[in-house]
């Protein structure tokens, strides 16, 4: 799938919009509500498609850390390998996926409804800001 388009589905603002509600409530978990899932089921939840079924196979970061590498060093790797090059983050648009440093580390996210501010998953829930301050974006 790398590079390739997924086709959101006619309602995808709407869902955005939904499902960034709906993970506003959601905890930390790993494996089941962290930056590579939350991503993952943004594109799920947009377009009907799972664009990493093998990245929901892991409860601890040893786990994470291992899927990762498996991808190359990072979250990017496998963000890259998933949805192709990386565009501008002034080309980010709603529902895009987004590449942020938190506390040193990458941590991957979304674009949220306002095409302003991006939504991601951290230890202490969901968080949101400014676009400009993400490091790169990627369209599907």
């Amino acid at each position: 799938m790398a590079g390739g388009k997924l086709k959101r589905k006619q309602d995808w603002p709407i869902l955005l919009s939904a499902y960034l509600k709906e993970r506003a409530g959601m905890p930390f978990v790993r494996g089941k509500n962290d930056c590579m899932i939350f991503c993952a089921d943004c594109i799920l939840e947009l377009t009907g498609t799972d664009p990493a079924p093998e990245l929901r196979n892991y409860k601890t970061k040893k786990g994470a850390d291992k899927i990762i590498k498996s991808f190359g060093q990072s979250i990017e790797d496998i963000i890259t390998s998933k949805l192709g090059e990386p565009k501008p983050i002034t080309k980010a648009m709603r529902g895009d996926i987004v590449l942020f440093n938190h506390n040193g580390d990458p941590c991957g996210g979304v674009v949220d409804e306002s095409a302003k501010n991006a939504a991601f998953v951290t230890e202490v829930g969901l968080c949101r800001i400014p676009l400009k301050n993400c490091l790169k974006a990627w369209g599907y």
